[in-house]
């Protein structure tokens, strides 16, 4: 039996000659655990402050683990985040830049435009289409053209930005899913010798047959 075990993607795989179908369930209950394991390490501790700050909840509803099998010598199982849900789960783990698609800048939310746990209360486009909808009487691009700025009418006059605007943003890896392998390799070891163990002994005799 040999193992592998990636720093680099959130997988495990083990390759299996001629263990038969008895070593073969015991591993594939391992896997399964494992992915499982991996899974809740990552949504309860990754994304709650150890890597990232949960805001919406929308990437730990995203993070999935799978079990492959592929041919007859190998078993993996594969924890990682559904990008159909999180588009941004892999710029999270990997980082990387963000530019513009179609937009001159990147209009980030900032004060009024945040909700208390960091939420985006809006796009740009809303604010200046409904400043209202943020408590403001308006709205322009700053000289600088570095923000929007929203205009507060009543005692509260005053201008503030709302929105910053950059060229690109720069996210650093966060690691959320490969670390959790890494630090759950010696976890992972034992599950699948507990595993192999158990698949010996039904060989052997000492367990029950299926």
């Amino acid at each position: 039996m040999e193992l592998g075990i990636s720093t680099n993607a959130g997988a495990v795989a083990i390759r299996f000659r001629e263990a038969g179908p008895v070593m073969a369930r015991h591993v594939l209950q391992a896997m399964r655990d494992i992915g499982l394991h991996l899974q809740g390490v990552v949504r309860r501790d990754k994304l709650r402050g150890q890597a990232l700050n949960t805001r919406t909840g929308t990437l730990g509803r995203a993070i999935f683990s799978r079990v492959e099998v592929i041919g007859t010598q190998e078993i993996q199982t594969r924890v990682g985040a559904d990008l159909a849900k999180a588009a941004y789960g892999r710029i999270q783990e990997l980082g990387g830049t963000i530019r513009p698609k179609r937009a001159r800048h990147l209009a980030i939310p900032i004060g009024a435009a945040l909700t208390a746990s960091g939420v985006a209360r809006m796009s740009a486009r809303q604010f200046i289409q409904n400043p209202a909808a943020l408590g403001f009487a308006g709205s322009f691009v700053s000289r600088s053209g570095r923000a929007i700025m929203g205009v507060r009418s009543g005692r509260g006059a005053g201008v503030e930005p709302v929105f910053a605007l950059a060229n690109q943003v720069t996210l650093k890896p966060r690691r959320y899913l490969s670390s959790a392998l890494d630090e759950q390799r010696g976890w992972i070891l034992q599950r699948i010798g507990v595993a192999a163990q158990a698949g010996i002994q039904e060989v052997a005799g000492a367990g029950p047959h299926g």
